[in-house]
């Protein structure tokens, strides 16, 4: 029952997590995107619309006006940390739970767990660890397992906690992978049609071709503007970073997993249980430092 109870915490503060994500990144992604169109529509102004087309030109002009203007909004709203800061609490709470649950059953891991989070979280990993030890439904005497039933927890650990998330790092490092496959591959092709659509009006002026000027002069300023935000999305979004986090994280869990099944112990389970929990709880540890700082997403 006490388990149920906790994991039902859990469950409301991971949901609280998501509510509150305020998604900073992509309202950093929103800026950049809502600048850079608007730089483009001022250029087909000038560049591609006639002036018989005054009341065209007034309507674009008030969309770029729009869109910077949304996008000051954007930027001015981002000096507020409020709601990065309680995202990332909920989400790092969320984890804590997630790791006292998931070490349930295993002798003094939840205690060194706890004596590692944040000061702002002891009182609040105290509460779950109290609840552990009141749970007449929690197996006792576990200091006394023989070799075997120490494997049997270890290897139940391992199907329940480690192999889920290896799955789970494995598939983000993927779509990590092909986000930034994909985001490379466009800024290289913009950055080449920039580089032809200027060696084209170099040649254009040379042989006094004055017709190419202003489609290719657009064609040139849109993909020079298009290429340079492609390649800070992939900063803003720290897509690369992600990639080689995930795959790190994953490498670290299959070893952890060998490990396990060399387990004979109770001693040496808590202590490979809370090496895996520890590294699990650093990514959300990290993620929360810098919502304090006002930079997480």
């Amino acid at each position: 029952a006490a388990a149920i109870t906790v994991a039902e915490w859990r469950s409301g503060i991971a949901r609280a997590a998501r509510k509150h994500v305020p998604g900073i990144r992509r309202r950093l992604t929103a800026i950049v995107l809502l600048h850079g169109l608007a730089t483009i529509i001022t250029a087909c102004v000038f560049l591609l619309l006639p002036h018989e087309l005054a009341g065209l030109q007034l309507l674009l002009e008030v969309i770029a006006l729009i869109c910077v203007a949304t996008g000051f909004s954007f930027l001015i709203s981002l000096r507020s940390g409020r709601r990065q800061t309680n995202a990332a609490n909920y989400r790092l709470a969320a984890e804590i739970g997630r790791s006292i649950l998931a070490t349930w059953s295993i002798p003094e891991a939840g205690s060194e767990i706890a004596r590692n989070v944040p000061a702002e979280f002891k009182h609040f990993a105290r509460n779950l660890l109290l609840y552990q030890r009141r749970d007449p439904d929690r197996p006792r005497g576990l200091h006394n397992l023989s070799p075997e039933d120490v494997n049997k927890l270890a290897l139940g650990y391992v199907e329940n906690r480690i192999k889920a998330q290896i799955k789970y790092y494995r598939k983000y490092c993927d779509k990590a992978s092909r986000a930034a496959h994909w985001i490379e591959l466009t800024s290289i092709l913009l950055s080449f049609t920039a580089v032809l659509c200027a060696l084209i009006l170099v040649l254009a002026h040379l042989f006094n071709i004055a017709q190419l000027n202003k489609g290719f002069g657009f064609a040139k300023l849109t993909a020079a503007t298009l290429a340079p935000i492609a390649v800070i999305v992939l900063v803003i979004h720290e897509i690369k970073r992600r990639e080689a986090r995930y795959d790190e994280m994953e490498n670290s869990l299959k070893y952890l997993e060998e490990r396990m099944h060399q387990v004979r112990s109770v001693t040496a389970l808590r202590d490979a249980v809370v090496d895996v929990e520890r590294m699990l709880l650093s990514e959300s540890h990290e993620w929360w430092v810098l919502a304090k700082a006002n930079v997480a997403a």
